[in-house]
């Protein structure tokens, strides 16, 4: 429903785009007034196999510009869901270092790190749903390895 409202929104259609990473604009997106891209990182169809037609139909709306994927891996998901491939663009997470003057030892100098120890990060959202029990787990099974979690959503109990 909140979709819809975006949609009928003045300022939204005066727009010369939608851009969304909500999951509701691969069922949705066919209804969006103006041309419009999504962007995702999870296989929803792979996921939610039921929504494989919707995710289909939304993508050869004439206004839809295409997918944005964050891995090769979810963007399988779209292609088995058939999606055409020229509506789809794997842009993956992260920073590009090309061109970074930091070497490995300078950048873990510069933000604190130690020289020596290996490093495990995850970075993304950190909530009671992403599994951070079993990275907490595994964490303690190896505390030769320094575990960096980046991506906190507040200060309660996960961060504690």
């Amino acid at each position: 429903m909140w979709l819809r409202q975006v949609f009928r929104d003045p300022e939204a259609v005066a727009a010369d785009l939608l851009y969304s990473r909500i999951p509701a604009m691969l069922t949705m997106g066919q209804f969006a007034p103006l041309p419009f891209a999504t962007d995702h990182y999870r296989p929803w169809p792979d996921d939610l196999p039921a929504i494989r037609p919707l995710v289909r139909r939304t993508a050869r709306h004439r206004r839809c510009l295409g997918l944005v994927i964050h891995s090769e891996f979810a963007a399988g998901a779209y292609r088995r869901a058939g999606v055409d491939e020229a509506k789809i663009l794997v842009a993956h997470n992260g920073a590009n270092p090309t061109g970074t003057s930091l070497d490995k030892a300078e950048a873990r100098k510069l933000l604190g790190l130690p020289a020596d120890r290996p490093i495990a990060v995850y970075a993304g959202r950190i909530n009671g749903e992403k599994g951070l029990d079993q990275i907490l787990d595994l964490a303690a099974m190896r505390p030769e390895v320094l575990f960096l979690l980046v991506g906190s959503e507040s200060d309660g109990p996960i961060e504690a």
